[in-house]
């Protein structure tokens, strides 16, 4: 008995000494898995979208057996310059689909510009009493982020309509969306590690220049204990460069766990005498050490896995993979 005693008193030290530096995603909201059969929204959050565009999303979200319906401003008829409609139409696009019990989750048509107008529109504290999956990335890491934050539910970085939808890509979002399963994600592309290591922490990412305008706002995520994933698209090396300095100004790289960096899709190919993108993300990313690699399979290229934003996970960056520690639905 003394033995139990001192055993448990043991335990309880180790906990309260370690439980300031490790990161937890347990209060989390997790929202139900898919299933064949659910309806689901399908939003234009962000950009003008084409009437293609919109059937060949339905098209591709039928194919996982899933109902589609469509959200009342999905039309180019509501058209705003460059947006699919104002801010407010989109937005109640976006309430109307957390609200209706009857659609499971929401798909969206592209990214581009815009999704951040939403940010203050949005009711969170009604999105927290009616979760459900919410998945995109590009311009949507915006919506991803706020929501994670302001209502705790797990959101999730994946493909949206207008990008093509490989066997990689599909299964991927089976897994994480419909078998609540706990994943490993393999990289189909050449992958390189900048710091080798490994920890664990919350994910948390999306676009890098979405997420650096979120700094100094209201929904700027906490980023102690994250394990950071980033991708960009049609940035040359010095505007990635002024971004990661924006992170390593802000104080974000000293508190993160790990950093991956996906694909970097039409971005610049250095000339001579110039850093490449590996050298830009060691020089910040060493300072501190942080367990880190890049060129994995998710951002604007075609392999792009579906990674749960608030989930548990390890990084490993010499066998360059992340491990989600528990499901990101629940069924």
């Amino acid at each position: 008995m003394e033995r139990f005693m001192l055993n448990q008193y043991n335990k309880l030290i180790l906990l309260i000494f370690f439980l300031p530096f490790v990161a937890i995603a347990d209060d989390v909201i997790k929202p139900l898995a898919l299933h064949k059969g659910d309806t689901v929204a399908l939003l234009a959050s962000a950009s003008a979208v084409t009437n293609e565009q919109i059937q060949d999303s339905i098209n591709k979200i039928e194919s996982l057996g899933l109902k589609v319906k469509l959200g009342r401003y999905v039309n180019t008829i509501y058209q705003d310059g460059y947006f699919s409609a104002n801010a407010k139409y989109r937005a109640e696009d976006l309430k109307n689909a957390f609200s209706d019990p009857k659609i499971k989750a929401i798909f969206e048509v592209r990214g581009g510009w815009g999704s951040a107008q939403l940010l203050p529109l949005i009711d969170y504290n009604q999105i927290r009493n009616n979760p459900k999956i919410i998945i995109g990335f590009s311009d949507i890491t915006s919506l991803l982020i706020a929501i994670n934050k302001e209502a705790g539910l797990v959101t999730f970085h994946g493909p949206v309509g207008v990008q093509p939808w490989p066997d990689f890509a599909v299964e991927s979002m089976k897994e994480i969306l419909f078998d609540s399963k706990r994943v490993t994600f393999k990289n189909v592309a050449h992958v390189q590690t900048i710091y080798p290591g490994k920890s664990t922490g919350v994910l948390l990412g999306g676009n890098l220049s979405n997420l650096v305008a979120l700094i100094g706002t209201k929904y700027e995520p906490n980023w102690k204990g994250k394990i950071l994933f980033v991708e960009e698209i049609g940035e040359k090396n010095y505007q990635i460069d002024r971004m990661m300095n924006q992170l390593y100004l802000a104080g974000v790289l000293s508190k993160i766990n790990g950093f991956v960096f996906g694909e970097c899709t039409k971005c610049e190919n250095p000339i001579k005498r110039q850093q490449t993108l590996k050298d830009i993300l060691k020089y910040y990313l060493v300072k501190d050490k942080i367990p880190s690699f890049m060129g994995a399979s998710f951002g604007h290229g075609e392999n792009n896995f579906t990674i749960p934003i608030g989930v548990n996970a390890e990084i490993n960056a010499d066998e360059k993979t992340i491990k989600t520690l528990s499901p990101a639905t629940n069924n």
